[in-house]
């Protein structure tokens, strides 16, 4: 489960790199918000963008999750996708 959790974390973070165009070497939380509060993104896609950074994180560093969590996460991840396509300018 590390290893999606790895995988899922860096591609979310080139996802968002490129979207928000930002380099991924300055690509932070705040940055992140930043940019999404610019692009007029909605405070729910940006709670929800939050959340999902922090449940990747979350999982790098924690015991072994369930297949059960990782298929949430990944739903929340193809939402988020799903969602900034639709909102960012």
């Amino acid at each position: 489960s590390r290893q999606f959790f790895k995988v899922l974390d860096v591609e979310l973070h080139q996802y968002l790199s490129q979207i928000l165009k930002v380099p991924a070497e300055e690509l932070s939380k705040k940055k992140i918000n930043e940019r999404m509060d610019k692009c007029n993104v909605a405070v729910g896609t940006t709670l929800l963008v939050n959340s999902l950074l922090e449940d990747i994180k979350l999982n790098l560093y924690s015991p072994v999750t369930s297949t059960g969590e990782m298929q949430e996460v990944y739903e929340k991840a193809s939402e988020v996708v799903s969602l900034l396509d639709k909102q960012i300018c």
